[in-house]
């Protein structure tokens, strides 16, 4: 057992090396940083008075950290003390993830996000109004937060709410990747697997002046598929908050040949679909929007045969 640093509680901590633990904890006036050097815990320095960012920490380097906490404290570690750092909220900050010394995230109570610029911090835009435990961020276009029955993910844009299977209050994620990761609730221990965006069709094949119904399920929730048939865009459409969407194809003015209809937001799906004189004409069955094919874009194979002459 290694004995904690002049018996402080301890509340946030972060590794950057065997040799290179760092532990905030909190104390009567102000927050203490303390450093794991492989050896013993030794004091590093501490806030201004009065200010205590003791709940969240992430270390980008020794000489430089972020720590966020009590109503809204912000301190940024320089090497030898946390500086405090203006902070555009009062409501308390739980949790701190930088991308690096220009880009970071902070999460806190009553749904607050805020953003780092390089130059300071903002408010962010807010999909809830849920208290928000714990940021990771993965790189500038991947990031994650949890909270009180609250997943969000960001994908470079934008911070949109995640369906997840059970309902909890999520203290911690870990993300091994941007599909994979784990999460901590009150009452349950879950592996999160985001599946692939994916398109079903009612039918892969039918004569011109056919329609086709498309569903569109695994987009990111609360976002807008931009639809494409052979690479031709022909609309838009919202997706719903369980990451679905519907839409139908006509093919009145379409040609014979192959189509391949893609739903892009970020990541996209891909379906193909085949007009041929031969099949039937698919009957209109859905009340869900309609894009045209356009004539002139189909995909035909053909076979090239060498000229022998003699």
């Amino acid at each position: 057992m290694i004995t904690d640093p002049n018996g402080i509680v301890l509340t946030s901590l972060d590794l950057l090396g065997t040799d290179s633990i760092w532990a905030l904890g909190g104390g009567n006036f102000w927050s203490s940083l303390y450093k794991w050097d492989g050896n013993s815990w030794n004091y590093a320095g501490k806030s201004p008075g009065g200010v205590w960012p003791d709940s969240g920490l992430d270390m980008l380097t020794s000489t430089d950290g972020w720590a966020v906490g009590y109503q809204g404290a912000i301190a940024r570690w320089d090497g030898s003390s946390l500086v405090q750092v203006a902070s555009p909220t009062s409501t308390n900050l739980n949790a701190v993830s930088m991308v690096d010394s220009r880009s970071g995230w902070a999460v806190g109570d009553a749904g607050t996000i805020l953003r780092w610029n390089g130059a300071a911090w903002t408010p962010y835009a807010s999909p809830t109004t849920a208290d928000l435990e714990k940021v990771q961020m993965l790189s500038a276009n991947e990031g994650w937060i949890i909270g009180a029955n609250v997943v969000l993910h960001w994908d470079g844009t934008q911070w949109s709410q995640v369906t997840v299977p059970v309902t909890d209050s999520y203290h911690d994620i870990d993300m091994l990747s941007a599909s994979e990761g784990w999460l901590i609730g009150n009452s349950n221990l879950l592996q999160y697997v985001v599946p692939e965006p994916k398109l079903t069709m009612n039918y892969t094949s039918g004569a011109p002046g056919s329609y086709f119904n498309i569903l569109g399920q695994y987009f990111p929730a609360n976002s807008t598929a931009t639809l494409s048939v052979n690479g031709r865009i022909v609309g838009t459409v919202p997706v719903g908050s369980g990451g679905t969407f519907a839409f139908t194809l006509t093919t009145a003015n379409a040609d014979e040949g192959t189509y391949f209809v893609t739903a892009s937001v970020n990541p996209t799906a891909t379906k193909q679909f085949v007009l041929d004189a031969a099949e039937p004409v698919r009957p209109e069955d859905s009340p869900a929007d309609t894009f045209d094919v356009p004539a002139g874009i189909a995909l035909n194979e053909s076979l090239y045969l060498p000229t022998i002459i003699r």
